[in-house]
């Protein structure tokens, strides 16, 4: 070697040591373990005295066999610096890749009306998706929503993953119909009778039940379109408060039919 004008030709070197990592190529959050040598078949050679790691994002480590999360895409250069014996110092460098996570965001938790519709979209065009209903498109519709519901995406790009979910609850519809709370059968045209009040078209088994103040049930009616005039026994009934036990039967929606159940006071008044 020391002969100056000697030429070498056709050779290769090989360094005693290098490392690798697995995977070469990740995504972020992803571990990245690193091998200085190979661990399945052999030791670390005796001549090595210690191991530096330079991740290259600001942090490091004095690990044999490190392992490293990295928090943002991206392409960072690691080094391993080999301290050995004679005081020899050795680094090696190499690249890793961090791919980006898919952005996934299909919306906040949300109300809807009852039997209504709603589209999700999971973006990152191109993706692979598995929705937690089936489908397996970018966007989704859901539609005749009748019970609260919960909804998930996972979305793989680029061999990367991530996921989002949402849960979907219902505004029931409120009664059809309803009753006032006082009339007044004094015969000015105005109010004169205790009578539903709303639209009672899909209503069924309708049942209406009037006491007085003494218990007594004075009026019984199996339709919506009956009303009381004030009257028991073709009598004026007293001024003052009564009470109606009503129960039917209602819908013809995507809920289905719903019993509906009430007790409640009213006053007559004069």
């Amino acid at each position: 070697m020391s002969q100056t004008q000697t030429q070498f030709e056709d050779f290769s070197i090989k360094t005693f040591i290098d490392f690798n990592m697995v995977p070469q190529t990740a995504c972020e959050d992803e571990t990245i373990s690193l091998f200085p040598y190979d661990h399945e078949c052999a030791q670390l050679p005796g001549f090595v005295d210690s191991i530096y790691w330079d991740f290259g994002d600001m942090t490091n480590s004095k690990a044999i066999l490190p392992q490293h999360i990295y928090g943002n895409p991206g392409q960072y250069n690691i080094y391993m610096i080999v301290y050995k014996q004679g005081n020899c110092i050795d680094t090696i460098s190499k690249d890793v890749i961090m791919k980006p996570n898919p952005m996934v965001d299909i919306g906040n938790d949300t109300l809807v009306e009852a039997c209504s519709a709603i589209s999700l979209d999971a973006g990152n065009t191109g993706a692979i998706y598995e929705w937690s209903k089936g489908e397996n498109t970018q966007q989704i519709l859901i539609d005749n929503i009748n019970t609260d519901t919960g909804i998930s995406v996972s979305v793989d790009l680029n061999s990367c993953h991530s996921s989002d979910s949402i849960k979907i609850e219902i505004i029931k519809p409120l009664l059809d119909i309803y009753f006032p709370n006082a009339f007044t059968p004094n015969e000015d045209g105005l109010n004169d009778e205790f009578m539903v009040v709303g639209t009672s078209d899909d209503v069924t088994d309708f049942h209406l039940q009037i006491y007085d103040r003494w218990g007594q049930l004075i009026f019984e009616p199996n339709s919506p379109s009956k009303s009381w005039d004030g009257t028991f026994n073709g009598k004026s009934s007293e001024m003052g408060s009564y009470v109606y036990k009503v129960n039917y039967t209602s819908g013809n929606t995507c809920l289905g039919t719903q019993n509906h159940y009430q007790t409640k006071s009213f006053t007559l008044l004069k």
